[in-house]
């Protein structure tokens, strides 16, 4: 089990639905938000491009692919893209559906811990 330490920063992002739903996600095949895993060796010279890029203006942090744009050429950002996910470079979020498909709702907060308990930065 981890431990929680004075200082540390997380993201709570709390999941609510229906009675009638399942509750439980699922990952969908769709990913919209990704982040730098760990750079590989590249082959296309765009990909290079689009590689350091990321790790210019993101780091580790998530970022969704639009951001990307005009980063490149737009006759080369799909090739350069595809080739850092099919490298492992970037980690790939999928969509998180509600099982049996009914709505959810999410929200997200990010805490800082403190004496005594936590500050709520959001």
């Amino acid at each position: 089990m981890a431990k929680i330490n004075l200082g540390e920063v997380y993201g709570v992002e709390p999941f609510v639905t229906l009675n009638e739903a399942e509750g439980r996600v699922k990952d969908e095949p769709q990913a919209y938000i990704f982040r730098l895993l760990k750079p590989k060796t590249l082959k296309n010279p765009h990909a290079k491009q689009l590689l350091d890029f990321v790790r210019k203006n993101f780091h580790t942090l998530p970022f969704t692919e639009r951001w990307l744009r005009g980063a490149l050429p737009q006759d080369h950002h799909e090739a350069a893209f595809s080739e850092l996910l099919a490298s492992k470079s970037l980690m790939a979020y999928p969509i998180l559906a509600e099982a049996s498909r009914k709505p959810v709702a999410q929200a997200e907060h990010t805490v800082v811990i403190v004496r005594g308990g936590c500050l709520v930065l959001t």
